[in-house]
């Protein structure tokens, strides 16, 4: 997802980026879902042999070329999360362009209940990283629901654990980096059950795929959705921007 904008709001508040040369003139973007803790940037694919050695350099440098000013590498799970503020120290030494988020993936919350570490222990490491380096955590997440990939955690699951790291938003007062699939409903029944929480600090729902009317939903809580691939993916696939304009559920300040 990327945001062009003048100033971003980020954990420390809105940061001016004019003083960041740019290769494109006026337009500057933000990256707000690098996720460099994938193993193909190690020249790993599909869990084989490494195929070539570390690229993130690279991955980053061409960014930077193409007008990106600030990005967010995504944090999936708790060793995902330790790994992107060790990879944003070791590319951005001095700050100020590379940051994180730090949070469980729907599909990954069951590390909560694994080993015989409590859930609130689990939590209780994730709060400590974030702690340490208020400097690179940005935003929690990527939390949410997924209903359409069960097959890697179940539902129920699913909703306590995007329920407890609502926590973290409010104990640190950063925006949430959200994932949604299939489940608007329940979605935006846990943030309005925990609307003191966030409100103040909203959040963006990434890569967003559902329906018109759970971006109608979605946008209604004064959250922002991220668009993946286009207009035209899952099942948005067909609905023009004009559909959306005309719709009046979502305005230009609703689009990441």
């Amino acid at each position: 997802s990327l945001f062009c904008m003048s100033s971003v709001a980020l954990a420390g508040g809105v940061r001016s980026l004019t003083s960041i040369a740019t290769p494109r003139g006026s337009r500057r973007y933000i990256d707000i879902a690098i996720n460099l803790t994938d193993g193909m940037f190690k020249g790993v694919y599909h869990g084989g042999s490494q195929k070539h050695e570390p690229d993130y350099e690279a991955v980053v440098e061409r960014a930077f070329r193409g007008g990106c000013t600030k990005l967010l590498v995504c944090g999936g799970s708790l060793s995902d999360s330790i790994e992107a503020v060790e990879l944003c120290k070791k590319l951005d030494p001095e700050g100020g362009k590379l940051f994180c988020t730090v949070g469980v993936h729907p599909t990954r919350v069951g590390e909560f209940e694994k080993d015989d570490t409590t859930a609130e222990a689990h939590l209780d490491a994730l709060r400590d990283l974030i702690a340490a380096n208020p400097d690179r955590v940005a935003a929690i997440g990527e939390i949410g629901l997924d209903k359409e990939r069960t097959e890697f955690c179940d539902y129920e699951t699913q909703l306590k654990y995007f329920e407890l790291q609502l926590q973290l938003v409010e104990e640190f007062q950063l925006p949430m980096f959200l994932h949604m699939r299939e489940a608007g409903e329940d979605f935006c029944r846990i943030l309005t059950n925990n609307e003191g929480k966030w409100r103040r600090l909203g959040g963006v729902a990434h890569s967003f795929t559902g329906t018109l009317d759970e971006m109608k939903l979605i946008t209604s809580l004064g959250l922002c959705i991220g668009n993946r691939y286009g207009i035209c993916s899952g099942r948005m696939c067909g609905t023009s921007y004009a559909t959306l304009w005309q719709s009046r559920c979502c305005s230009a300040s609703h689009l990441g």
